[in-house]
C-alpha cells in the first residue's frame, strides 16, 4: 500500500499485509535452513521491510539481531 501526502510518499503496511509478507519470508527462511534459536542479522533502516523481517524471524523462533551503521 502506498500513501501519498503532498510531495511525500511513504509505504504503509496494514496488519494483514504485514502478516502475509512476514509469512512468505518466514517460509523462505525455513527453506534456507533457519531454525529455532538461530541468530539472523538484520541491516535495514526503519522501514516496512525491517518489521516484516523481524516478524518473519520471530515466527520461525529465530532471534533477530539488529546492526546499526
Amino acid at each position: 500500500m502506498l500513501r501519498l501526502r503532498g510531495e511525500h510518499a511513504r509505504a504503509v503496511a496494514g496488519p494483514r499485509l504485514l502478516s502475509r509478507a512476514s509469512d512468505r519470508l518466514s517460509s523462505w527462511l525455513a527453506a534456507h535452513g533457519v531454525h529455532k534459536g538461530d541468530p539472523v542479522l538484520l541491516m535495514l533502516g526503519n522501514q516496512v521491510e525491517l518489521w516484516e523481517a523481524m516478524l518473519a524471524i520471530m515466527k520461525r523462533g529465530a532471534v533477530p539481531v539488529g546492526v546499526a551503521s
